[in-house]
């Protein structure tokens, strides 16, 4: 009989919710549960932004990119 792998994640945040969708990619046949105290999963992230995403970023080069950001 083969065993099935179980992983508790703690937290259903946007970590961890990012990281039980990565970890069912990885591993389809992994039985996964997301441990959160709050009501529901992502509350945080429906509040910030409006319902919107926090961030627009538009790259118009990558050269601008890296001179911005990398020193």
């Amino acid at each position: 009989m083969r065993s099935v792998t179980r992983i508790a994640i703690i937290g259903g945040g946007a970590a961890g919710c990012f990281c039980a969708v990565n970890l069912r990619r990885m591993l389809p046949e992994a039985h996964i549960t997301i441990f959160e105290a709050g009501a529901r999963l992502l509350r945080k992230v429906a509040v910030t932004g409006g319902g919107r995403c926090n961030a627009d970023i538009i790259i118009y080069n990558d050269n601008i990119l890296l001179g911005t950001f990398i020193k």
